[in-house]
């Protein structure tokens, strides 16, 4: 079966099987309401979809980050950038960083992963990404902040466009070009795309929201979702 239609099959059966519904929660699967709109189909998981699992190195501790070994043991934020990338990008990783702060005032920072994958790994090693993480006042030291950097630019798109159905391509890094699903006229046949997205993903790998207008989303609103999960 089809990984996109395998994870609408699978959420539909999980809505179909679950106890009645709690007003304003989610079901036995999730912790948080479905999100208000809902005509949106996307390629990639929304909200009750099972994420893909995923195993990345993260350069800066210098050990592989697996998917299966953080399911059943926390939650994560995950988004997507590359260091070039300096104001929307940058924008992602501070809402990371704000998120961080939050857990550490609030006291579940042992419960939330934070997770930024760059899919420029020819450039960005583990000192571009620790400069860039500092540059946006991320605690890198305080273990529930990663970086993950897949081996090749391809096992990146690979992954992010083919496993994960978030549109990405590959282009020349000297025209980086972005999008998001309301918007496809920004792509350039010569520019990598990528969408500004973020994942919130409960402790049992299923998808609580999949932020795609991330850039506009207030971070007082991904806070709120994310005490919602791990609360």
């Amino acid at each position: 079966m089809h990984r996109r239609t395998y994870l609408g099959a699978v959420g539909a059966a999980a809505i179909a099987g679950c106890v009645e519904r709690v007003p304003g929660l989610g079901d036995s699967n999730t912790h948080l309401r479905p999100p208000d709109r809902t005509d949106w189909q996307p390629s990639h998981p929304i909200h009750g979809d099972p994420f893909p699992s995923f195993a990345v190195q993260d350069p800066l501790a210098d050990e592989e980050v697996r998917s299966a070994d953080i399911e059943g043991e926390r939650s994560f934020l995950m988004t997507f950038i590359y260091t070039s990338c300096e104001e929307q990008c940058g924008t992602l990783v501070r809402l990371l960083q704000v998120v961080q702060e939050d857990a550490f005032e609030e006291g579940y920072e042992d419960d939330l992963d934070l997770l930024a994958m760059t899919f420029d790994p020819d450039t960005d090693d583990a000192a571009a990404l620790r400069e860039y993480g500092e540059r946006f006042e991320v605690d890198l030291d305080a273990g529930n902040f990663r970086f993950l950097r897949p081996s090749t630019p391809e096992e990146a798109i690979g992954w992010i466009d083919g496993e994960l159905g978030v549109p990405a391509t590959l282009g020349d890094p000297g025209h980086h070009d972005h999008g998001d699903d309301d918007d496809h006229d920004h792509h350039h046949a010569d520019s990598p795309l990528h969408y500004y997205i973020m994942f919130l993903v409960n402790e049992r790998g299923i998808t609580e929201r999949a932020y795609y207008q991330i850039l506009e989303t207030p971070p007082a609103d991904i806070i709120e979702d994310v005490q919602g999960v791990v609360g």
